[in-house]
């Protein structure tokens, strides 16, 4: 009798021990399954947000062959059109004077007077988000034709950066749309977002919301490279967070 007690009793251990196990394996299992739908759901959205504020950027490098002209037509390997803008620095990461010429969709007029003195190179680089009254050349007149014998071209490089301007349409939208910004970027309507962007000198775009006490918080740190209002491109923190 003593026998089949104690093997009664050791069965319903064993199966009270099984159960705990099961459980505690199913929970942390659940946890990983959202752990690993809030990852997805960040990355998504990071990919979403950053096709938005994105822009393409052309990269060309010019050597100055003229010792003459002061004003230079550049023929470049990219068709411009209307939408696209230069900006144009030596190597001494000055601005110079630039302006699209009537000469053709591809021609940028650079003056390459910089401080009364020649420039030998440049770097030239063509984006849709530069603005038109950003090249300051006004003030010189472009040459009736290209002489290519006044420059040689260098390697082209063009890549996408984040656009100091589409991320302060895209700040404006979430505080005047967020609805409509959720929807686009397919956030589930239980779930909100936040977005910061740091630059090297303490300067932010933040896009926030308060976050309720006792949820949690999905987060993802990016470094990138953002084309800022001023012409030049740097890099910066981008931070985003989902609840």
């Amino acid at each position: 009798m003593m026998k089949k007690g104690v093997s009664h009793i050791e069965v319903v251990l064993a199966f009270l021990l099984f159960l705990s196990a099961s459980i505690v394996i199913l929970y942390f299992f659940s946890l990983g399954d959202a752990s690993s739908l809030n990852d997805k759901q960040l990355y998504y959205l990071f990919d979403k947000v950053g096709a938005n504020v994105s822009v393409d950027l052309i990269e060309v490098g010019v050597k100055v062959n003229s010792t003459i002209a002061e004003n230079i037509a550049i023929n470049t390997p990219i068709e411009i059109g209307e939408a696209i803008n230069a900006s144009v620095i030596n190597l001494n990461k000055e601005f110079l004077d630039s302006k699209n010429s009537q000469l053709g969709n591809n021609v940028i007029c650079i003056n390459i007077m910089k401080s009364g003195k020649k420039t030998d190179f440049v770097y030239l680089y063509l984006s849709e988000d530069f603005n038109s009254t950003s090249n300051n050349g006004e003030g010189f007149l472009c040459p009736n034709s290209i002489s290519e014998g006044n420059y040689t071209l260098g390697g082209v490089k063009k890549y996408k950066v984040v656009s100091e301007k589409r991320i302060l349409l895209f700040n404006k939208s979430y505080y005047n749309d967020y609805n409509s910004i959720k929807n686009y970027s397919g956030i589930p309507q239980i779930q909100d977002f936040s977005l910061t962007v740091k630059f090297g000198n303490g300067e932010k775009i933040e896009m926030l919301k308060n976050i309720p006490q006792g949820v949690e918080v999905f987060s993802l740190n990016r470094r990138i490279e953002v084309l800022r209002n001023n012409r030049t491109v740097e890099f910066a923190d981008i931070n985003l967070r989902i609840w």
